[in-house]
């Protein structure tokens, strides 16, 4: 296959296989179910499909073992309902999070957290937004709705949690690398350029408005005239 790349034809490969991928291809584009994971040059790609495979087992953190509640599981999905493993910058998301409450637990908050390694990256949690979640008990769904938000392309661990009415946290679940913001075709919609070691990007972008602020001639003469007579100015004394 690399002599007939090197004759000038185009192929398509499918392959799971990252080492054919990296030594053939150009260009990589990562599927899942039928959609679009992630496009771009065969080191950024494969380092998204190392991360997510192998990875999508939940740690699981149960501080207080008579808390009475699990989380059974988390799911991401798009504005429209569809699952999905990763968003476009800016689109809104949702997390439903199926949990097993076998004792009723009074004034349960829900806590929803994003991070890169060791890095906070995004909380939110329904106290602080003044939301009553009542008394959970049974099986049931949380749902977390979020806005467009400008994180940057990358994989994100998800962190989600069910605490007691005094902030106790009774169930966390740690999903690594379950969220993947896709990359822009185009640098101009984040407004910086791309990085293609993941550790090296930033965390949040914006489109800033740049300009030049330009002095003209008869504005610099008039601020030097003014600077020049406050400099005579100080160095005459009083009588």
């Amino acid at each position: 296959m690399l002599e007939f790349r090197r004759d000038g034809h185009t192929f398509v490969l499918i392959s799971h296989s990252m080492p054919h991928v990296k030594s053939l291809c150009r260009r990589v584009m990562m599927l899942n179910r039928g959609q679009l994971v992630a496009s771009g040059s065969p080191a950024e790609v494969t380092e998204i499909y190392a991360r997510q495979q192998g990875e999508r087992e939940a740690d699981f953190t149960q501080p207080d073992t008579s808390s009475g509640i699990r989380i059974i599981r988390t799911t991401i999905m798009d504005a429209d309902g569809s699952q999905i493993v990763s968003v476009d910058p800016g689109r809104p998301v949702v997390f439903e999070i199926e949990y097993d409450a076998a004792t009723p637990i009074p004034g349960a908050i829900g806590w929803l957290q994003f991070s890169r390694e060791d890095l906070r990256v995004f909380d939110s949690d329904t106290r602080s937004l003044g939301i009553d979640l009542g008394t959970l008990e049974g099986r049931g769904v949380l749902r977390c709705e979020l806005p467009g938000f400008p994180l940057m392309p990358n994989t994100y661990d998800v962190h989600v949690g069910v605490l007691d009415p005094d902030s106790r946290l009774l169930v966390h679940m740690r999903y690594p690398r379950m969220l993947t913001i896709a990359r822009y075709g185009s640098d101009s919609e984040t407004g910086c350029g791309w990085i293609a070691e993941s550790s090296q990007r930033g965390l949040v972008y914006s489109r800033a408005a740049w300009s030049v602020a330009c002095v003209t001639s008869a504005q610099r003469g008039r601020a030097e005239s003014v600077a020049a007579g406050t400099s005579r100015q100080s160095l005459i004394r009083p009588p």
